[in-house]
């Protein structure tokens, strides 16, 4: 039995030449040791922390009978439309086939991200290792110094409008073996794409099958590189590089980022350059991917304004040359916008009026259940993941500062509320010192827990760096203390 690492790396190693037929994928999954591998990520994906792995679950007379399905080809997913019931526990499935289509999935999407990964585009940032929003907004940052116009685009209903047989069509350009192939139409058909949800605003990671995210990357990589390809062949005076400071008037270039269905395209050159591209991009998703822009998205924004791109405002900041603004020499400003602050705190009902002059904050009925401690929590936990997704904005420590006042006031209302008290006579109850929180004992010492005061500096930019996603925050989750073959 071969090892699964071994047989990733050079499955990831031949794939890369163009010539090399991958027709005996299918024969992996009739090796044991990649049952292991991943029933160690689906685990480990559930959020572990760091905990011993429970191998009961995952016995050999488990896996042969997996394999002895999956040779037979009588290996059917479960229908995502049907109901499942049961209350999930920590690292164990409703039921024994919901098991055993995450690991066959598992392994699926393992093998399909070593073919794949080497040939995605450096533009695309979604579902990666070691890439996100963040990663994509720096791009954005380090290319995009002096372009003089932006394209902001959305593919409408990406997430539930693929094409299924296109997306076997363009699995079958690299992927030779029809067994594996049929497997992928199992999961398709059984609406493990269809269930895909994918929230943007809080996270980095979709809600769904496990292939959904290595297969919506395989889609879109055919308008990765139909931009970076095909539309710079037929402007050949263009190119991908960064924009240098000089007066060439002649100079033109073209900068792509896409992160899921959003995308950025950052233009040097006139307006007219800009129409003609979004045509052209709009003509290739239609004809070629049976998918069409969002208008709302759509939009062509001169770069002297704001354009919005996954949560922030971007926009180029001219420097003065001689007293004349100098665009080609501009610095991107990455910004967290007024709405955002205001969407945040109307999402969770925190003031009665928003455009009223002077708030009138609310306490959240919702936390009302909930110990002191855990209401603190929750408000720190809210805040520090916001700052952790907008660290890099210019205006992160004032606008950040506003929110954290209305978040603390609310705070105090609602721990008020829940004792039928004054937020003034909360205060004095849980002061310490310049601050103010809740002590707790933890059974070996008493721990306090403070609401945040951290600050929020802004932080400096690095591509290198693994930055935090944007958490998903849930009242509920609120705690107290190859080869080829």
């Amino acid at each position: 039995m071969q090892n699964s690492e071994v047989v990733l790396y050079n499955l990831s190693k031949q794939a890369s030449k163009e010539s090399y037929p991958l027709d005996r994928l299918y024969r992996n999954l009739y090796n044991k040791d990649f049952y292991i591998k991943a029933y160690e990520n689906v685990v480990r994906g559930k959020g572990s922390n760091g905990q011993q792995i429970d191998y009961k679950q995952i016995s050999e007379e488990k896996i042969e009978a997996m394999i002895a399905l999956l040779k037979n080809e009588s290996y059917q997913p479960l229908n995502r439309n049907m109901k499942v019931n049961t209350k999930k526990q920590p690292y164990q499935w409703d039921t024994e086939k919901e098991w055993q289509d995450r690991l066959i999935q598992e392994i699926c999407r393992m093998m399909l991200d070593a073919i794949y990964e080497p040939t995605f585009s450096a533009f695309s940032h979604s579902f990666r290792e070691k890439r996100n929003c963040q990663t994509a907004l720096v791009q954005v940052h380090q290319t995009c110094k002096g372009v003089k116009w932006f394209i902001q685009g959305e593919v409408k209903d990406f997430y539930t409008s693929m094409d299924y047989h296109i997306l076997i069509h363009i699995l079958r350009k690299k992927i030779k073996d029809e067994r594996f192939i049929r497997l992928m139409w199992k999961f398709l058909k059984a609406g493990y794409l269809e269930e895909w949800r994918f929230n943007l605003t809080y996270s980095n990671t979709p809600v769904g099958g496990r292939l959904s995210p290595i297969l919506a990357n395989i889609y879109l990589n055919e308008l990765d590189q139909y931009v970076t390809n095909k539309v710079l062949e037929e402007n050949r005076e263009w190119n991908m590089s960064q924009p240098h400071s000089h007066n060439s008037k002649q100079h033109k270039s073209l900068h792509y980022v896409r992160y899921g269905a959003h995308f950025l395209i950052g233009i040097q050159g006139s307006k007219k350059d800009c129409q003609q591209i979004q045509s052209m991009l709009g003509d290739y998703l239609w004809e070629n991917l049976q998918l069409e822009m969002k208008e709302a998205r759509n939009t062509i924004v001169h770069s002297s304004k704001n354009t919005a791109f996954l949560g922030y405002e971007i926009t180029i900041k001219p420097t003065m040359t001689h007293n004349v603004p100098n665009h080609k020499s501009g610095e991107v400003q990455l910004r967290i916008s007024k709405r955002t602050i205001e969407r945040f705190i109307l999402d969770r009902k925190m003031v009665k009026d928003i455009q009223a002059k002077q708030w009138d904050m609310l306490h959240r009925t919702k936390l009302l259940y909930l110990k002191d401690v855990e209401i603190i929590q929750l408000y720190n936990a809210e805040l520090r993941g916001l700052y952790q997704y907008y660290c890099i904005a210019e205006n992160v420590s004032q606008k950040m500062g506003q929110l954290k006042h209305v978040m603390e006031y609310s705070c105090l209302k609602t721990l008020a509320n829940k004792y039928k008290s004054t937020v003034k006579k909360i205060r004095t109850k849980y002061r310490q010192g310049k601050y103010w929180g809740v002590k707790i004992d933890t059974g070996a010492e008493e721990k306090l827990i403070l609401f945040y005061n951290e600050g929020f500096k802004k932080r400096k930019m690095n591509h290198k760096r693994n930055i935090d996603r944007k958490p998903t925050l849930k009242y509920a989750k609120v705690q107290s203390h190859h080869v080829n073959g």
